[in-house]
């Protein structure tokens, strides 16, 4: 059973991040299409995480007080292939490197801010939802 829980898991994640590379190139794209800027091309992870902590929070507050592990860790597991903070924060260090350091603190603060406030309101309306349904 630990092995097909390993396997279910790794699967989990793995499609998580070809959705998050997906999502990025997509939004990159878009953008591109729109602005003909590189400037913006982080917003591409900056919307992913937004959109993955606002699922998290979402399905914690939803499956708070039901009794499904193994959904729960599975979900998790594709929300942590999905999300990615170190790809944010090498766009951070990239940005200080060209010599903008307050742009830097911007794109470090704002999303992580903005993540946790998501991410809040995602469990808040989990938690209505899950009372709503039970």
């Amino acid at each position: 059973m630990l092995i097909l829980s390993l396997i279910m898991a790794s699967l989990a994640g793995g499609i998580g991040a070809i959705t998050r590379y997906s999502t990025d190139q997509a939004i990159q794209s878009w953008l591109a299409k729109r602005h003909e800027t590189t400037e913006m091309a982080h917003l591409g992870i900056v919307s992913v995480n937004l959109l993955g902590c606002a699922l998290a929070g979402f399905i914690f507050g939803l499956t708070l007080d039901a009794h499904h592990p193994t959904l729960t860790a599975l979900i998790g597991a594709f929300l942590s292939g999905y999300t990615t903070f170190s790809t944010a924060m090498v766009d951070v260090l990239k940005m200080h490197r060209k010599g903008f350091p307050w742009r830097a603190f911007k794109l470090w603060i704002g999303p992580l801010l903005a993540c946790l406030i998501v991410a809040y309101l995602g469990a808040l309306l989990g938690r209505l939802l899950g009372n709503a349904l039970v």
